[in-house]
């Protein structure tokens, strides 16, 4: 709880992930989030836990 004040900072505006240094460098693009999503909803809960 000490270090809250020190990063509140990082709610005072909008954070926004910005990958186009990283597609443009390394030519790779992140997976599409319905894509993740669908893959762990098909794999069932025992990939998922581990069991």
């Amino acid at each position: 709880m000490a270090e809250m004040p020190e990063m509140a900072y990082q709610y005072d505006g909008e954070l926004r992930l910005d990958a186009s240094d990283t597609e443009r460098l390394l030519g790779v693009r992140a997976t599409e989030l319905e894509h993740v999503l669908a893959g762990l909803i098909s794999t069932g809960p025992s990939v998922r836990t581990g069991r």
